[in-house]
């Protein structure tokens, strides 16, 4: 049975509603904008609200996303097989176009068709609504399911706390809906046994909701101006069905953290029902508390609103993790990777080739591009790239310039496929088609699930308590870009990261030395209290020195490089940057250089990055020494060329 990794569900579920006609549009904060009524936002109909009361959404009347959700409400219930306090939901909707008749085929369709999910159809539950006297009993539904080919007995009338969703808050748009369930391995608990139960023989993946109705202030209910179509499928839920899996903890979405529970506590995820219930906690609540602060409008923990539950959950997550023996203070490292200029695209003019990149992948396979540097990237704790280029599905109408790089929406995909979680999109060539092809790059990315930061967008990744932040900034800073980049470096410490990365994109393409502008740019950054700075543009590798005791590496040159055939320089570099920290705060950094080449074949660019050995790997080193007269620790074959340990700050 195929395996599927969560970038491919994401990916699967966007194309095909668009290819249904839908556009795909980005996540909404986890922090709800306008709505008091809640702390945060729990499913992927709450941003779209005014647009479901009969506002017009700019994308259009069907839409398609991947919305980030929190819900608190059954917290306790964590630790069993399927609750999350965190999860990611796949969702569609209708605003006044299709209902019923239309999207129950289409649910269908998506779980069964061997193009799609392929479910077996015997092992398919649905329930729809029961009636009562606010709404009618729901035979539509089940007469749509029965067209499908679905027996009565797979078919389930449940009352409105089974099969009624919303409102999000007090008031507002809800309705019947229809749900589906996986039949697990489970025997029944009886003989009515149903979706009711919670003995977890059924498992909900998807629900269809048929907003129709307004839920006043007084408890009654209204019909709303346009009947709407909402849609959510659990992304965790689904990829744990798909994979076999006894629960969605045992998914790619979670394996990393589990394996860092087990190295700090000594304990084994699976030995006993106690352990492994501390473990699901402790990783649910820690990913969860990171999105929190991680997002756009992130909180820091408090007494009040959202910020007493993010503390509630770090506390919860410190109180089962002693539990299970994990240190209050320890000591450890955490390795980041870095990768210099990705283009997962072509460029226009020769967009279809078939020794182009995008033909070479759509050949290949997504997991090609990075295949030989795979193992490396997954033995670190986070991988960034800078990504230029677009990644957008739409004719798009390209900026006048020399090269514009686009690629289809679904290469975000293989960036998690490569190990690789962040990408920087401060550069040259995210705006190639515009702003329109910038934001279908973000939605590619944030389908993929993969997190990005730019001049505008900060992000924050969490191991083991140690928070980093990473900014982003586009050759020269001007006084307001000065302005901008310290402001998101203040509150990138205010939400509680210990460490700063800041991606730079500056220089002279193929000049071997940094400029005035790198060097300026890299001051900048220092001043403002970056703890490591990386660069690139040049398409060449430079070297490093410190900066007030501050790391700098200028450029690392191509890596998964589709825009060019035959670049000018094959010479690149992979960073890997090792912060150790004591009781939670970092203390000291280490650089560890692997010189690559962007292509594994000689002659030609073949898109497929190899690790270099011997002479070779000796002659990039030595372009970094003549780069900026600070010469390179020594290489040594299988584990690079590591420095010396630097203290974090400079100190």
């Amino acid at each position: 049975m195929k395996t599927y990794h969560s970038s491919e569900l994401r990916s699967m579920f966007l194309k095909f509603f668009k290819d249904h006609g839908h556009a795909v549009i980005s996540s909404a904060s986890v922090i709800p904008e306008n709505d008091p009524t809640v702390l945060f936002t729990t499913a992927g109909m709450h941003p779209l609200v005014p647009y479901l009361m009969g506002a017009k959404h700019p994308a259009g009347n069907r839409l398609t996303d991947v919305q980030k959700c929190v819900r608190t409400g059954d917290i306790d219930d964590v630790g069993d097989f399927s609750h999350l306090t965190f999860f990611e939901m796949l969702g569609n909707w209708s605003l006044g176009d299709y209902f019923k008749e239309q999207m129950i085929p289409w649910s269908w369709e998506f779980l069964t068709s061997p193009e799609y999910l392929g479910l077996p159809k015997d092992r398919l539950a649905f329930s729809v609504f029961a009636g009562d006297a606010d709404c009618p009993r729901d035979e539509e539904s089940a007469q749509l399911w029965r067209r499908c080919g679905v027996a009565d007995d797979h078919i389930f009338f449940l009352p409105k706390e089974n099969n009624w969703w919303g409102p999000a808050g007090i008031t507002g748009p809800c309705g019947p809906d229809t749900e589906m369930f996986i039949i697990t391995d489970k025997e029944p608990c009886g003989p009515n046994c149903s979706p009711a139960c919670s003995c977890g023989r059924y498992l909900e993946i998807w629900n269809d909701v048929f907003m129709q109705y307004n839920k006043k202030a007084d408890g009654t209910f209204e019909p709303l101006a346009q009947k709407n179509v909402d849609t959510g499928m659990g992304l965790e839920r689904t990829i744990c069905v798909l994979n076999g899996k006894k629960s969605v903890y045992e998914t790619d979405l979670f394996a990393d953290i589990l394996k860092k529970i087990s190295e700090l506590s000594g304990k084994e995820y699976g030995s006993d029902d106690e352990t492994t219930r501390a473990f699901r906690i402790i990783a649910d609540h820690m990913r969860t508390s990171t999105f929190i602060m991680g997002d756009d409008r992130g909180v820091s923990p408090s007494n009040v609103d959202q910020g007493y539950v993010l503390r509630r959950l770090i506390r919860r997550a410190v109180r089962y993790g002693m539990g299970i023996g994990m240190p209050e203070g320890f000591t450890g490292e955490v390795a980041l990777s870095f990768l210099g200029d990705c283009t997962l695209g072509g460029e226009s003019k020769a967009a279809n080739s078939r020794g182009g990149f995008v033909q070479t992948a759509l050949r290949e396979g997504y997991d090609y591009p990075f295949q030989n540097l795979k193992a490396l990237l997954d033995s670190d704790d986070v991988t960034v790239v800078n990504l230029e280029g677009v990644l957008s599905d739409r004719k798009l109408d390209r900026v006048k310039k020399t090269f514009n790089f686009k690629g289809p929406a679904d290469f975000a995909t293989i960036l998690p496929l490569g190990g690789v979680e962040l990408a920087g999109l401060s550069n040259n060539h995210t705006m190639d088609y515009g702003a329109e092809g910038y934001a279908d790059t973000q939605a590619a990315l944030e389908a993929a699930g993969v997190a990005y930061f730019d001049s505008d967008h900060v992000a924050v990744w969490a191991h083991d308590g140690v928070m980093i932040g990473f900014t982003g900034s586009a050759f020269s800073l001007s006084t307001g870009a000065q302005k901008n980049l310290r402001a998101q470096m203040e509150v990138l410490r205010e939400v509680g990261c210990q460490l700063i990365v800041h991606s730079m994109h500056a220089g002279t393409e193929y000049e071997r030395k940094p400029t005035s502008q790198q060097k300026t740019v890299a001051a900048h950054a220092v001043d403002m209290g970056a703890d490591l700075i990386v660069g690139h543009h040049p398409h060449v590798v430079q070297g490093y020195e410190l900066m007030d005791g501050v790391p700098v590496v200028y450029s690392l040159g191509n890596a998964v490089f589709g825009g060019n055939r035959d670049p000018r320089d094959y010479d690149a570099l992979l960073l890997q940057a090792v912060f150790a920290y004591e009781d939670g705060v970092p203390v000291s950094v280490r650089l560890v250089f692997h010189p690559i080449s962007v292509s594994g074949e000689t002659g030609y660019n073949n898109y497929q990055p190899v690790l270099l050995t011997g002479d070779d790997a000796q002659r990039v080193l030595e372009k970094m020494a003549d780069s900026t007269g600070v010469a390179p620790p020594a290489f040594i074959e299988g584990q690079g060329a590591a420095t010396e340990a630097f203290p974090v700050g400079g100190a």
